[in-house]
């Protein structure tokens, strides 16, 4: 239950990230790039978050050292791995679904430019 907590917050703050850069591009000013830079951090804390709470990784192939650190420090790259080992091919049609999470404010920020 709680592994599903992570992912719904994600998308709440995507959500609402998303909404306030369309909304400041509609009134012709920029949202600031700390906004783009916390929201990065929290998005990957919460997707490594979700990824170390997984059930799908057995607790006999988990490596004896802090996995949660490991996914933090090579995000990208392992997280796609991690998504691949647990789940196959199923994993791999998921990591597009997390990219799109990183990448929707910049993306409504965008569209918006490109509409006015």
């Amino acid at each position: 239950m709680r592994r599903h907590l992570y992912l719904a917050t994600a998308v709440l703050i995507v959500v609402m990230i998303s909404t306030y850069a369309a909304w400041c591009c509609s009134k012709g000013i920029a949202p600031g790039d700390d906004l783009f830079r916390i929201y990065a951090i929290v998005m990957a804390f919460l997707i490594v978050s979700w990824l170390v709470a997984d059930p799908a990784l057995p607790a006999s192939r988990r490596p004896s050292f802090d996995y949660g650190l490991f996914l933090w420090v090579s995000f990208p790259f392992l997280a796609a791995y991690h998504m691949y080992a647990t789940r196959g091919w199923r994993g791999i049609l998921l990591v597009p679904g997390l990219i799109l999470l990183f990448f929707a404010p910049y993306l409504a920020f965008g569209i918006m430019q490109v509409l006015q």
